[in-house]
């Protein structure tokens, strides 16, 4: 049997859509799935069906991008660049099968395929794609042939061939996605992990924005300010027990954290927006004494939500809240 074909641009272009439409739909349960939790996590505060709504879209587009559009588009750029390179792709060819193999006849050279070096053969509704163990292929449009019957039987010869040298369990119906030169997916891979982290950092972030708020009900941060300023009374009286005064400024004290020093700024700007300049904490001198607090989740002095300083030593000069 024989079949003369010539591909177009469109033709392969056309082949990888159809492709690559098949391997989202087999992974559109995978998308679903991993969307929707995604969009939960971006919940976890506070209830936000907008926020749902737009989180588990956003994983939809991602993952859709990722398993669809890059491969999509980096087959169609390696096509063309076989194309530019290899006239052969886009000439007119003919194909005659034969007891040993089949027999591609080009306008300058006629290659023979011994059926050990056919990998697979399968199709879809449109072309036929015969894989060799190279990892290159052969696209033939079905249009070419006669009818519909005729190409299943051209198929039908192709895989007889690989079975009566290789075995039944040589032909797959799985569909390969096989461009005419191998496509690392490696950073393709590595690419997706990494943006799909930062999407997930982002929507976790802007869950997350409105925790500054509940710190101090949740005690967690609060009692980690309230460890901060105890270091800051320590280093306070240290100052005083070298100098015989207390400091001007928190800036004066030893604030070398890893050699010990005290850390003199409040850590609420940071946890609710890392864009927010850092303050420190509230001191003023007052004589023989002195005021030092936290200003809290809404980074207000003096206002219901302020951290002290643990401390009821009243060999300090720290004064306390209600002094």
């Amino acid at each position: 049997m024989n079949v003369e074909f010539q591909n177009t641009k469109e033709d392969y272009k056309k082949f990888f859509k159809i492709q690559f439409v098949g391997e989202i739909r087999k992974r559109i349960l995978f998308v679903i799935l991993i969307s929707f939790g995604l969009a939960l996590a971006c919940i976890t505060q506070s209830f936000s069906l907008s926020k749902f709504l737009f989180a588990f879209i956003w994983g939809i587009s991602v993952l859709s991008f990722t398993f669809y559009l890059i491969p999509f588009i980096t087959a169609i750029v390696l096509i063309n660049k076989k194309i530019s390179a290899d006239k052969k792709f886009t000439e007119k060819k003919k194909i005659v099968s034969n007891d040993d193999g089949i027999d591609i006849q080009y306008q300058d050279e006629t290659k023979k395929i011994i059926w050990q070096s056919i990998y697979t053969c399968y199709s879809n509704m449109d072309y036929i794609n015969i894989i060799f163990v190279d990892n290159s292929s052969l696209l033939i449009p079905k249009r070419f042939f006669q009818s519909q019957t005729d190409a299943l039987n051209f198929q039908g010869i192709v895989e007889s061939g690989i079975v009566k040298i290789k075995g039944l369990g040589s032909i797959t119906r799985k569909q390969p996605l096989v461009v005419p030169g191998k496509i690392d997916y490696t950073w393709i891979i590595i690419g997706s992990i990494i943006l799909l982290v930062l999407v997930g950092v982002y929507f976790l972030y802007k869950a997350g924005e409105g925790i500054g708020k509940d710190l101090k009900k949740t005690n967690f941060m609060g009692t980690i300010c309230q460890e901060y300023l105890n270091s800051d009374v320590k280093a306070i009286e240290l100052y005083k027990l070298k100098h015989g005064v207390y400091p001007d400024s928190l800036q004066q004290i030893d604030t070398n954290f890893f050699a010990g020093g005290a850390i003199i700024y409040e850590p609420f700007p940071f946890i609710q927006n890392p864009k927010v300049k850092q303050r420190a904490f509230n001191y003023k001198k007052a004589g023989e004494k002195y005021y030092l607090f936290s200003s809290g989740p809404d980074r207000k002095p003096n206002t219901s939500d302020d951290i002290y300083p643990s401390y009821t030593d009243t060999k300090f000069g720290l004064i306390r809240k209600n002094e």
